[in-house]
């Protein structure tokens, strides 16, 4: 703890007060080579606080989903690229499991995220590829009809 008391009360304010900042801009000129490494050496130093600060909490607090991860610095580019807009945005990822017996005979999946019914497929995806040009459809999953029982001992 006194490592931290003395960083922070002498150290710190040591450091602050190393660092040449020129009253005007024309202190700038009579600056030595040292004392302008040790300003440029700042420079970058709160650069690149600043860049990991903004970088870190670009994003956040924008959306009403708590706790939902949000696209980073490029969040323009990174919307555009969402294909996932609404469905359980709390999540890391979306995982739905469905037991095969369950399918009945055929079971048509979405596959544009933008169903109502999702993960079932209700026929959105229509208006998306009419909008978009796009042409995603659903995943039709069907149960092979059985084979009659005569077939199967030839």
């Amino acid at each position: 703890m006194n490592a931290i008391h003395n960083f922070v009360r002498v150290s710190l304010p040591n450091y602050f007060r190393s660092i040449p900042l020129p009253k005007d801009i024309y202190g700038f000129r009579d600056l030595s080579g040292p004392e302008i490494l040790r300003l440029v050496a700042f420079v970058v130093l709160v650069v690149v606080i600043l860049y990991s600060l903004f970088h870190s909490l670009a994003g956040f607090g924008s959306n009403s989903n708590a706790g939902a991860k949000q696209p980073s610095a490029d969040s323009e580019k990174a919307k555009d690229q969402l294909v996932n807009m609404t469905v359980e945005k709390d999540k890391d990822k979306v995982v739905t499991a469905r037991d095969i017996e369950d399918l009945g005979d055929k079971a048509v999946f979405c596959r544009c995220w933008r169903s109502a019914k999702f993960p079932l497929c209700d026929g959105t995806h229509n208006k998306h590829n009419k909008d978009t040009g796009d042409n995603v459809g659903p995943l039709v999953i069907e149960r092979k009809p059985k084979e009659p029982e005569s077939k199967k001992d030839d």
